[in-house]
């Protein structure tokens, strides 16, 4: 009997899960739903604006009918759960410049069919245009578009919001006629208030719901003094607001067909274009916000897709054109765990419900409720926090002013011309500016940085002596770092950077271009030429990264320019660049090349051991040689015995994982010349050997174990103290070798 009471069990509790995941989508749907209010109705009455109060009932419906559409699609199609699609108050003002161009050259009258005509046109016509583009992949290049310039655009739009609503805010007839009315100037102000100050008691309520109820009861009460009645401003019912019926759609066309054709070339279509840019601009942030929040990855093409088909679908039916909302986006994204996308079809459905509720009671508010939510909305819609971010950023860094003031210029610009010549003409300008801000970064420099005396980058560990002279004179060594993009128009910043560099005094010159990740034909033609012109010259120049998989190299070799170096100038590392350059010092400053082998003698006495103890010491040391190859030691080894280069050359290898490998898959560490020790950790620490050690070439050294070392400290303390001092010393010009490279890589 247990068994099935168990299963009962279960079954009551999916039940109950069940139940509780549909009351949070019913519960996400209202509250989205209420949340989207005040940006559907203020696209709605700002996009037919200038043909009047007479559609502004039409405007709102058709506003509704582009959020129900958008939520339907984007529920089932958009690449992010909880992205927010909508009507947009700049996509709203885009059609409104337009019918008020039209009107201004007597092209359009007050007719209803006209004027939704012309919207259905530039809404269909932008969204055939968006899903080309999705389609084709193109808006891959929309987050190229900086910030600065999205951010002026929605400054842009707040500031011709708020302008547009300025007269029935202050309770004024249409042209200003009649002055302000400080009654409706009260009530709008009642109504901004609400909508912007959350109170902590009424957080359940939507601040749409606050905002229309304060304002309607302020212009009620104000209305019953009858010195101010009259004061209060017009509500929706005294102005003829038409029918909220869209007409017929044989009908909406007719105004087309009477167009000039300069019209659809010079006003229709370049409105079509900036309504798209500006609808892919404000879908990839929102996309940009869910993602931030969220962490989740999807294909931005089906967000845009989604927007797109929302505004073919929803154009032909008469629908406002619709975008991603920055603003519902963000606090849908915080709670995108907890809802499904049965959310965002139920809230297309709550949507319908409200609109058909709703608009019968639009007739009677006051046009100073109206203009007090769009003006909150708009106050919302400034975007603040980037130029705060850029300020601070501005003030805290002295290297970022410059970059800083010239994204507030952005933003200022953008939002100007939004503000005095339209949104259309703003979008195609923050465009423009965008090109021109990514040209300005590229031709920048690919000189990343200069700097010399770049001791300790080499991998080639010398003797005393010559590290002496290196540290002395490693300032004539100079690296010029070239990073990005290479093309025809930054070539003669490298130029530039080598000449600055022979006039500071660099006579060792390595141009590293390991980091250049492009670079086309102008532009590696022009970098050969100008190392061409140093070497004809006769003085030392250098290219770093000259080896396959490197792109620079790739580029120059796919051109057949690679063998344009010539012999001793071409390096596949940094560091085989600065160990020629660092030989070629050298043999300036000594005359000659560095001797390729040395005696005992010579060797303990480049270590600063007097002449009265090398005799002690060569007799307890063993000369040993290995042939090219060989290892000396492999890391963890537990040999201790300690090295004293006279011949050769000995490479310090770190293994893969710690274990011993070939050296095609390790890591060579440094390369030690004639006069170096080696080993002495190991022989003073007791440790294993914590590298291997590789004959590169034939090698000869003195060798001295740890029992040598006993019988010396007893038999010959003085000579035993001295090679103490000389490993003392080799660890201390190793250490300052180490902190010399840790300095030349970055500030």
């Amino acid at each position: 009997m247990r068994i099935p009471a168990r299963k009962n069990q279960d079954q009551v509790s999916a039940f109950a899960r069940s139940v509780q995941r549909t009351a949070a989508n019913l519960f996400a749907a209202l509250e989205s739903g209420l949340e989207a209010v005040p940006f559907i109705v203020v696209a709605g009455l700002v996009a037919f604006a200038p043909i009047g109060d007479t559609m502004a009932g039409i405007g709102v419906t058709a506003a509704f009918l582009g959020a129900i559409v958008a939520s339907l699609i984007a529920a089932t199609m958009a690449g992010r759960r909880g992205l927010v699609v909508g009507p947009s108050a700049g996509l709203a003002l885009m059609i409104a410049g337009t019918l008020q161009v039209l009107r201004s050259q007597g092209l359009l009258g007050a007719d209803v069919g006209d004027a939704m005509a012309i919207a259905i046109a530039l809404t269909v016509g932008s969204g055939v245009l968006m899903t080309g583009i999705s389609v084709l992949g193109i808006a891959r290049i929309t987050p190229l578009v900086p910030y600065p310039v999205l951010a002026g655009l929605r400054n842009g739009t707040a500031v011709l919001l708020l302008f547009e609503q300025m007269r029935p805010a202050l309770g004024m007839q249409e042209h200003g006629a009649g002055g302000p009315h400080l009654g409706a100037t009260i009530v709008a102000a009642v109504t901004i208030i609400a909508m912007l100050v959350e109170i902590p008691r009424l957080r359940f309520i939507p601040s749409i719901i606050t905002a229309l109820l304060a304002g309607t009861l302020a212009h009620h009460a104000l209305a019953l003094f009858p010195t101010v009645a009259s004061l209060v401003g017009p509500t929706m019912d005294q102005a003829a607001h038409g029918t909220v019926q869209l007409p017929a759609l044989s009908a909406r066309f007719s105004a087309l067909t009477g167009l000039p054709f300069h019209v659809l070339t010079e006003v229709l279509l370049p409105t079509i274009l900036s309504m798209t840019v500006f609808a892919l601009l404000e879908t990839v942030a929102s996309a940009s916000a869910m993602q931030g929040e969220t962490g989740e990855r999807r294909n931005s093409s089906a967000d845009l897709l989604a927007v797109a088909l929302s505004n073919v679908a929803g154009g032909m039916g008469g629908a406002l054109p619709v975008a991603g909302s920055l603003e519902e986006t963000v606090p849908e994204a915080k709670l995108t765990t907890k809802r499904s996308r049965l959310a965002s079809l139920l809230r297309g459905g709550f949507l319908l419900a409200l609109a058909l509720l709703a608009m019968p009671i639009l007739g009677f508010l006051p046009d100073a409720v109206l203009a007090g939510l769009i003006i909150a909305a708009a106050l919302k819609l400034v975007d603040l926090s980037s130029i705060r971010q850029i300020a601070a950023s501005a003030r805290r860094h002295r290297r970022h002013r410059v970059e800083g003031i010239g994204s507030l210029l952005v933003v200022i610009i953008v939002a100007g011309i939004a503000a005095v010549l339209g949104l259309s003409i703003a979008v195609i300008v923050g465009v423009m500016l965008s090109l021109v801000v990514f040209v300005v970064d590229m031709a920048r420099g690919p000189v990343r940085r200069r700097y010399d005396s770049p001791l300790g980058r080499s991998r080639a560990r010398r003797g005393d002596q010559e590290t002496h002279i290196l540290m002395r004179d490693g300032g004539a060594i100079e690296v010029i770092e070239l990073h990005g993009a290479l093309f025809f128009g930054s070539i003669d910043q490298v130029a530039a950077a080598i000449e600055a560099a022979r006039g500071a005094g660099g006579r060792y010159i390595v141009l590293d271009i390991h980091r250049i990740h492009r670079m086309d034909l102008s532009a590696a033609r022009g970098l050969l030429g100008a190392c061409e012109r140093v070497w004809r010259t006769g003085d030392w120049l250098a290219l770093a990264g000259m080896r396959p998989g490197v792109p620079a190299w790739d580029y120059l070799s796919d051109r057949g320019l690679h063998t344009k170096p010539p012999p001793g100038r071409s390096f596949p590392t940094i560091e085989d660049a600065l160990e020629a350059a660092e030989t070629s010092l050298l043999a300036d400053r000594l005359g000659t090349v560095a001797k390729p082998s040395l005696s005992g003698e010579q060797a303990l006495a480049s270590l600063g051991v007097p002449p009265t103890a090398i005799n002690d010491l060569l007799y307890r040391m063993v000369e040993t040689g290995f042939a090219p190859g060989d290892p000396i030691c492999r890391v963890g080894d537990a040999t201790r015995d300690l090295f004293i280069l006279l011949q050769g050359h000995v490479d310090v290898i770190l293994p893969v994982n710690g274990t011993a490998a070939t050296r095609a898959h390790a890591t060579r560490l440094a390369t030690l010349a004639p006069g170096t020790l080696f080993g002495e950790m190991a022989l003073l620490s007791n440790a294993p050997r914590s590298a291997d050690l590789i004959a590169h070439g034939a090698v000869r050294c003195l060798r001295l174990g740890p029992d040598g070392l006993a019988v010396l400290r007893v038999e010959s303390p003085d000579s035993a103290w001295f090679l103490l001092k000389a490993i003392a010393l080799q660890i201390e010009l190793n250490l300052r070798l180490a902190n010399a490279a840790i300095a030349s890589y970055e500030e």
